[in-house]
Formats: C-alpha cells, sequence, structure tokens
C-alpha cells in the first residue's frame, strides 16, 4: 500500500494468535482433528448471524479469554473442525470478523454473534456435532 498501512487482509509475521483460542497443536493431535472437513472449492466465505442458547455451567463466560473454558473457543473449535474457518486464520478472531451480542447470566436462552464462515452443503451437521461434543 502507498501510506505504508498494511491491509486488514494481510497478517503481520508477528502476529500471534489470540491468547484465549485453543492450542492449534493440541487440536491437532486430537482424533476430531483426523477427522475435520478441509476447505472445498464450492465453499463460499461470507459473514453468517447465529443465534444460540446454552447452559453456562460449564463455562467461564461467552466471551474468549486467556485461561477461562469459555463458549467463544468452544465455536471457534468446533467451526474449525466443520470447515468453516482455514487453518491459518484460527486464533485470528479479526481475520474471521467475529463479533457478539450478548447478555450477562449463567443461562443464556438466546445469544447472537457473527462470523465469516466458509460453508459447504454439510457445514451445518458436522458444526452441530462438534458443539454436542462439549456437553
Amino acid at each position: 500500500m502507498s501510506d505504508n498501512r498494511q491491509s486488514w487482509l494481510e497478517r503481520d509475521p508477528n502476529e500471534e494468535r489470540h491468547k484465549g483460542s485453543y492450542d492449534l497443536d493440541l487440536i491437532k493431535a486430537s482424533d476430531a482433528y483426523q477427522q475435520r472437513i478441509t476447505q472445498e472449492d464450492g465453499a463460499v466465505k461470507r459473514k453468517y448471524a447465529v443465534c444460540f442458547g446454552y447452559l453456562g455451567d460449564n463455562y467461564q463466560g461467552l466471551q474468549i479469554n486467556p485461561g477461562a473454558h469459555t463458549v467463544e473457543q468452544e465455536v471457534e473449535r468446533a467451526a474449525f473442525l466443520a470447515g468453516g474457518i482455514q487453518e491459518c486464520n484460527f486464533g485470528y478472531l479479526h481475520k474471521i470478523q467475529f463479533t457478539r451480542a450478548a447478555r450477562t447470566g449463567t443461562i443464556k436462552v438466546s445469544q447472537l454473534f457473527t462470523i465469516t464462515l466458509h460453508v459447504h452443503h454439510y457445514f451445518y451437521n458436522r458444526l452441530t456435532q462438534m458443539l454436542e461434543c462439549t456437553r
């Protein structure tokens, strides 16, 4: 770029993954990684709004935070394993444009987040399967 500013599409080689994301090496060592879905030619990257609910007894909140087991951490992992997030973008929440709208409390009847994903015809079934594994 002429003004020496880095495009948001380019990643600074010194940039680190979000410290609250799962360690990618641990995910790669899991059985789920061996069964993950990789990107397909037909998978189009688009921004999606996702409404969901959860029982928060096993989590330390919705928002991804270092050292805490959170709902966003599980959603990011599940979306990656379901093929919605490319490996080069895993852990870089700004690259997948992850945003949320939430309220406080333990039981969440309805939450909303937006995320940019590569979605293929069996993404939803795989995402649901990956999230059910976190119960």
